[in-house]
């Protein structure tokens, strides 16, 4: 557990850089539980985005975790369109947006994304 002094410090160090902060999970993830999220969402002044399984998830014995790794993978074989709606597509599109939004060169337009 990160002690408060030290959340309160990175969360006055980023807001201080305008560091953009993106808090995404599983609402099911065991790992990471939801008063972890809202914690840190408190702390940066940002929503904690909370999404539901992937319905392409394979029978797995334990709960999601891992929104772009693993459960990305798991949910996402390349038979799976782009556009898909599946949460893992949703939580990938929302960091492309926080990068194309955050990163951008200092003369001139954004940086471009692979593959955008």
């Amino acid at each position: 557990m990160i002690a408060d002094a030290d959340l309160e410090e990175a969360a006055r160090l980023a807001n201080s850089a305008g560091t953009a902060v993106l808090i995404q999970r599983f609402a099911a993830d065991r790992l990471c539980p939801r008063a972890r999220t809202d914690r840190l969402a408190q702390a940066f002044g940002v929503p904690s985005v909370n999404y539901p399984n992937s319905p392409r998830r394979p029978r797995r014995p334990l709960p999601p975790h891992t929104l772009l790794t693993e459960e990305f993978d798991a949910a996402n074989p390349k038979r799976v369109p782009a556009q898909s709606n599946d949460p893992t597509r949703i939580a990938l599109q929302h960091v492309v947006d926080l990068f194309r939004q955050h990163m951008r060169s200092p003369v001139g337009p954004p940086l471009p994304l692979a593959g955008a």
